[in-house]
């Protein structure tokens, strides 16, 4: 859930080793779940391509802690001009500091 919120879509590349070490967990324990959640229909999975089919559901199979982790993220990157995109909101904020620096000081070695 949390790759998908990160690229906004319900399909995206991801690997079973990928994950796998993201999460400190073996690869076969990877893929024995995403069998599961297959199997009920929640996700699709090919070739490193997984793609949400049941939101509601992988989020009820999911921990609460992918529910804690998105509250943090909306409260940190809403505050950036109250967009829910943090990624454009990150790159905008990166823009502005960089437009506002001296040009003095753009370049040189800190």
């Amino acid at each position: 859930m949390m790759s998908r919120d990160r690229v906004g879509r319900d399909t995206f590349p991801l690997t079973h080793e990928s994950l796998a070490g993201t999460l400190g967990v073996r690869r076969a324990s990877v893929t024995e779940a995403a069998g599961t959640l297959q199997r009920a229909g929640i996700i699709d999975y090919h070739r490193g391509c997984v793609t949400i089919r049941d939101s509601a559901g992988l989020e009820a199979a999911a921990c609460e802690d992918y529910q804690l982790s998105r509250e943090a993220y909306d409260r940190l990157y809403d505050q950036y001009e109250g967009s829910r995109d943090w990624r454009l909101s990150a790159s905008s904020r990166a823009t502005k500091d960089s437009a506002a620096a001296p040009s003095s000081t753009r370049g040189s070695p800190g």
